[in-house]
Formats: C-alpha cells, structure tokens, sequence
C-alpha cells in the first residue's frame, strides 16, 4: 500500500515495558508478550501522523475498541436488532389495523353514498309527484272533481269529444302575428305533457282558476307553456262547441222549413219535439255531445 510502513514490534526480551504498551494499545483480545515474535508488525497508520513512531509520540494510538467493547457492541447491535425488530412487527400490526379501518371506512362511504342516493332518488320521486297529473288523478272521483269540477266519464266525454284534434294544435304565442303550421317549426311550446295533461290543466284553470305561475309549478312547466296551452286549448274547446251548435241549430232550422205546410201549431209542435227528439238522440247515441249541451262550462 503506498505511503503505509509496517513497523517491527518491540521484542519483549529487548523491551518489555514498550512491548507492553503496544501490546495495550493495539486491545486485540489474546494478544500478549509471548505472542509477539520476530515478525510481528504493525501499520504506520496506527501512530500519530500515520508515519510510524516519532520521538514524540513512539507509541501507538490506542485503538478505540476492546473485547469488552466489541461484547458491548454486540449485545447492543442485538438489542438495536430486537428493538428493531419489536418495532416492525408493532407497525405491521399498526398497518394491519389501518388498513382494516380504512376499508370499514369505504365501506360505510360506500353504504353512506348509497343511502345518499336513495335518499336523493325519494326527494326526487317526491318532487315529481309534486306535480299534477291526469293519470294520477282521472281514477280518484273525488280529485278529479275537486280539480275541474267533472266526474271521471265526463272527463273522458269531454277528451274523446275534442278528437284527433288535440294532436294537430297550432300553439297560440301572442308574439306570433301569423302562425306557423309547418312541422318543422310550429310556434309555441315543446310538448312536454301528454295532450290530455293539457286539457286537464286548462280545465283546473277554469274551475280554480289559478295564476299561471301556480300551474306552472304545479305541472313543471313555464309560465309561458301554461299561458299558451291553456289558452290554446280553451280557444279549441270553443271552437269545437260552437261548430256542433252551428249544426245543431242547422238541423232544427232545415225541420222548420220542410215542415212549413204544417199548419203552424203542429208545426210548432213538431219544432219543439224535434229539438227535444234531437237532444235525447244525442243522449242515446253520443253521449258526449249531450253533455256538453248541459254543461254550464262548455256552453257557447
């Protein structure tokens, strides 16, 4: 090794008190004067300066570990190594215990997050039949009556009464100067209700005769949409009424005349049994018609 001397130890029959010394300084354990001989040596390294022995320093430095120090160092790495080793299998079990509680917490997330949902699916099932509609009232008398005023057959009377009609309505949009009746943009609201959501409506309109907002609410729709449905609707029921009243007073009108030889108090006899023959006959054979002559709501 470069710049490294090995120096001849002290012979113990030369110098045994300097021998000694080394000998105490190098604390290698069963290291003793007899073990000495004539090639014994030891590193420069091992002196102050790392260049062998000087006149002021002609001994060794002692070096830092002894037997007993080397004991001590093992039974200390051996208890650092226990220590150790407790430690670990304390975290292990540390870990072991985390990860149980974190997955019983996902678990309870997971439950929690499924309660959420239920619970938000019920406000949501709740916030729905918040809303008014016919199919959830039409098979409740007592409902439909409070609402529009009509019993259950009238209703159906009145929607069978309005015919194909109801599928083909121009909305009525006061914006609108002069309607537009193509498919493709047909003024006024998408239908979001069915057309019989419609008709009932207006009639609650009618009989309760609540503010468009209320309804609006009421069927989930703007107010808007319930102006122009409503008003759409009424102006239909109208005109439907008033075109079966046209022919109504046209068949009493064409009796008159073809009965104009009749002397005039058969005549008028036969008029007055004509008209009274020809409501009943509405009663027998349509009775829708024949209701909505006696309704006061529909009544031109």
């Amino acid at each position: 090794m470069e710049g490294v001397e090995f120096i001849r130890f002290p012979k113990p029959w030369r110098d045994r008190d300097k021998c000694t010394r080394w000998i105490n300084a190098c604390r290698r354990e069963g290291f003793t004067t007899e073990r000495v001989k004539k090639d014994t040596y030891i590193c420069s390294k091992h002196f102050v300066g790392e260049k062998g022995p000087t006149h002021a320093d002609p001994d060794p430095i002692p070096a830092t570990t002894t037997p007993s120090d080397k004991l001590h160092k093992q039974k200390k790495h051996i208890g650092l190594d226990l220590e150790v080793r407790i430690e670990n299998s304390v975290l292990k079990n540390q870990n072991a215990l985390l990860q149980s509680e974190i997955e019983l917490l996902q678990c309870t997330l997971k439950e929690q997050e499924g309660c959420a949902k239920t619970s938000e699916n019920e406000t949501v099932v709740k916030y729905i039949n918040m809303y008014l509609d016919v199919n959830a009232v039409k098979d409740d008398i007592t409902k439909l009556k409070f609402y529009t005023g009509l019993t259950v057959p009238k209703f159906m009377c009145l929607w069978g009464y309005l015919g194909p009609s109801v599928n083909k309505l121009v909305y009525w949009n006061k914006d609108c100067g002069v309607p537009d009746r193509s498919h493709k943009k047909r003024p006024g609201p998408k239908q979001k209700m069915t057309p019989m959501n419609e008709l009932f409506m207006t009639l609650i309109r009618i009989r309760q005769g609540l503010l468009l907002e209320d309804l609006s609410y009421r069927f989930g729709a703007t107010d808007h949409d319930v102006s122009s449905i409503t008003s759409t609707a009424d102006k239909l029921t109208m005109i439907q009424t008033a075109t079966h009243t046209m022919e109504t007073m046209t068949k009493t009108m064409t009796f008159t005349v073809s009965e104009a030889q009749v002397s005039s108090s058969k005549a008028a006899d036969k008029t007055a049994t004509y008209t009274y023959t020809d409501n009943q006959s509405l009663g027998l054979d349509d009775e829708r018609l024949a209701w909505l002559y006696s309704t006061s709501l529909l009544s031109p």
